[in-house]
């Protein structure tokens, strides 16, 4: 309430003057953040202009995106580094709807973002994940390398590409996978799959995990929407395939088997270490 944050006594259902006067700066406030969201988007910074609308201009959300309201729309889901996404989402037979609304809520279009695990850049690559699905390209993976929009999209693309191919096509799976890793979801799916997709979603046991899925999904629609296709919802399967839980068995005996395959990796480099040491004593 205003007037409460003004310290102002009134009773119950009054508004002061003061209480007025804050409106109307608020109102003015809003006109100039929309005006340095327009701004910002012209200007190619993305995660500044969608930043302010999304989370303190959120009125435009109550109206669909029609007429004048549609611009405010876009600004809120925009279409930022379109010469990388558009090619490599065809290349890697992605919806273009879907790698924007996993790039908007990964890092926000902020491409020098650094997440506290060490995901780097607009699609929050993990080193690790990058030397995996590189391609033909050998130059170095660093975190300075991964911070630039050419070496992160193609390489965060083919990753998501690739995971929707695991998964049959099946994009919430994927879109799971992309942030609890395919392991997790393929138990989840040998212990759930009979589950259809929505109540599924519903029980994963990451509670980051479940509203990320909600929230990619909802962005892509939104995108698919804004684009003006003439079917914008995503290829969401309303069953889990049967083929999928048969594959979630033998891919968890392998990563058992890789697993175990590390510890001895890394008990035989324990011994290697502690012989040098021996060594070095004497």
């Amino acid at each position: 309430s205003p007037v409460k944050v003004l310290g102002e006594p009134a009773a119950p259902g009054a508004v002061s003057a003061s209480a007025m006067r804050k409106r109307r700066l608020t109102r003015a406030r809003k006109t100039r953040l929309w005006a340095a969201a327009v701004l910002y988007d012209r200007a190619g910074l993305f995660h500044k202009s969608h930043w302010m609308v999304r989370h303190a201009l959120r009125g435009y959300a109550r109206k669909a995106p029609r007429g004048a309201n549609r611009a405010r729309w876009r600004i809120s889901f925009p279409q930022g580094y379109g010469h990388l996404v558009t090619p490599h989402a065809k290349r890697h037979g992605l919806p273009t709807a879907l790698v924007w609304g996993l790039m908007r809520e990964e890092s926000a279009f902020n491409p020098r973002l650094v997440s506290r695990a060490n995901a780097v850049g607009l699609m929050q690559l993990l080193r690790s994940t990058a030397r995996r699905f590189r391609g033909r390209d050998r130059r170095a993976i660093t975190m300075t390398t991964l911070k630039r929009p050419a070496r992160n999209v193609p390489i965060g693309t083919r990753y998501l590409g690739w995971l929707l191919r695991l998964f049959q096509g099946h994009t919430a799976l994927a879109v799971a996978s992309y942030n609890a890793g395919e392991t997790k979801v393929f138990s989840w799916v040998q212990a759930r799959g009979h589950l259809p997709t929505d109540h599924f979603v519903e029980t994963i046991p990451f509670r980051e995990t479940r509203r990320y899925v909600k929230r990619v999904l909802g962005s892509a629609f939104a995108y698919a929407v804004l684009a003006d296709e003439p079917n914008p919802v995503l290829p969401v399967a309303a069953v889990i395939p049967p083929a999928l839980v048969v594959k979630s068995r033998s891919w968890q005996k392998r990563a058992r088997r890789w697993v175990r395959q590390r510890r001895k990796a890394k008990h035989r480099a324990a011994k290697k270490r502690r012989r040098k040491t021996r060594r070095k004593r004497r």
